[in-house]
């Protein structure tokens, strides 16, 4: 039996930037540009995808980029 929230995931999420720049090495600020997030549709799909913007937010940093709508 899969747990509640794995019930949802089909086919994966995904998470990309239409346009951006890394500065890896430096102290210059990354600019990511605007992130869509994509997931399978299901029960809990509305969760899945809080819990990836949740952890995107908090990695790449709220000021270094926009969802887009």
């Amino acid at each position: 039996m899969r747990a509640p929230a794995a019930a949802s995931v089909r086919s994966g999420t995904a998470v990309t930037s239409t346009s951006g720049t890394s500065t890896s090495g430096t102290s210059a600020p990354r600019v990511f540009g605007e992130v869509t997030l994509t997931c399978a549709e299901g029960d809990y799909a509305g969760q899945n995808r809080g819990i990836v913007k949740y952890f995107f937010e908090v990695g790449a940093g709220r000021e270094n980029f926009t969802w887009a709508s």
